[in-house]
């Protein structure tokens, strides 16, 4: 499909169960680039930038809309209409006299491109959503990704600097090329990631594990490998980035894996930050000491008390999906396709003594500990 210009505009008003404060917008669908564990690839099909400015004050007209997630998987291709979007939008706001603000999804290395990121800000997109995808670079080389952790530390220094609030995904465990020679303990990629997420202060984040979709050269690659988990034993429904899928590269188990990105969720989403959130809404007050640029004061304090917020409810989200995951019998399906692996691989079949304290969360804890 390439003639989007020739489409209706969605219509929101069919969902009637919920309440859309968000509201999905698109101009391009496709990704020039080619990571080797996404299933968008390909030449990119585009709309106008006025077919993307008409769906934007048709919802702000008949919803008065006001917050905005362009989904386009790589915001900024074809970069000067970007660019004269980016000023159309601008200008609408000006003459409806209303601020619009709009999430975008972006590569790292636009931060070499200081007139694009100047139009996004006018244009009131604050929020960026960036595939760091890891701090390892070995990883990221067989991602495909083109770049280093040390020099994706710098760039996002970039989108600070001209105030984005940043949302970093990142994935965890990628099982590597050529792993022979390289090997590191999930204990020391936990603390990689820790490091990092710190470094870059990252506002918020999202961690999951690495998921072989079909059609993708990452699939292609783990069924050759014979490491792929067989769907009659973990199926689709477990296709959702925080499940063990394959058997991950050595030292690591498929528990570990999965603790190992769960621990570093924890790390930016705990309890604690409803600590933060009652120390925030105590400084509101300090705000009247920024009288002489009120607008650089209210910015800093919104976005710790958002961030707060987020992170308290992150750690609620966490809690519960810990306690469906407890209830579930994932475990079960996963003891199942690793038996069946270990046939098809010509292995002996494994014991379900090795099982048992796996099996619960502190019997694998404790499992480890012994290791």
């Amino acid at each position: 499909m390439t003639d989007f210009d020739d489409l209706p505009y969605p219509d929101f008003s069919l969902v009637r169960y919920a309440t859309i404060k968000i509201f999905p917008v698109e101009r391009i669908r496709g990704c020039c680039m080619n990571c080797e564990f996404c299933t968008v690839k390909g030449k990119p099909r585009c709309a106008s930038v006025e077919r993307l400015l008409g769906n934007l004050s048709h919802l702000v007209e008949t919803h008065s809309a006001r917050h905005f997630f362009i989904v386009d998987d790589l915001f900024g291709q074809q970069r000067d209409e970007t660019i004269r979007f980016c000023r159309l939008f601008s200008e609408y706001q000006q003459r409806v006299g209303r601020r619009l603000e709009a999430t975008v999804q972006i590569r790292l290395d636009k931060a070499k491109d200081p007139e694009l990121l100047a139009a996004m800000r006018n244009a009131g997109i604050r929020y960026v959503a960036i595939g760091f995808e890891s701090p390892i670079d070995e990883e990221l080389k067989a991602m495909n990704k083109a770049i280093r952790s040390q020099e994706m530390l710098s760039l996002v220094r970039v989108f600070h600097r001209f105030g984005f609030v940043i949302h970093g995904m990142f994935i965890f465990g990628y099982p590597l090329v050529a792993p022979a020679g390289f090997t590191m303990a999930v204990s020391e990629r936990v603390k990689r990631f820790k490091r990092f997420i710190g470094k870059a202060k990252i506002d918020t984040v999202q961690v999951l594990l690495p998921v072989p979709l079909p059609g993708t050269q990452l699939r292609r690659r783990l069924e050759q490998q014979n490491r792929v988990y067989p769907l009659q034993d973990v199926g689709w429904e477990y296709y959702d980035g925080n499940f063990p899928l394959f058997e991950p590269d050595e030292p690591m188990d498929a528990r570990a894996l999965q603790d190992g990105g769960r621990q570093i969720m924890g790390r930016v989403y705990s309890f604690r930050y409803v600590l933060c959130v009652v120390a925030s809404i105590l400084s509101f007050p300090t705000l009247a000491f920024s009288l002489h640029n009120l607008g650089l004061g209210w910015g800093r304090w919104y976005r710790s008390w958002r961030n707060n917020i987020i992170r308290f409810g992150g750690w609620l989200t966490i809690r519960k999906w810990s306690a469906d995951f407890g209830r579930g019998d994932f475990l079960r399906r996963l003891q199942a396709a690793k038996q069946r692996l270990a046939v098809m691989h010509g292995d002996p079949p494994l014991h379900q003594e090795a099982y048992h304290l796996w099996e619960t969360s502190d019997g694998a804890h404790e499992t480890r500990r012994q290791r």
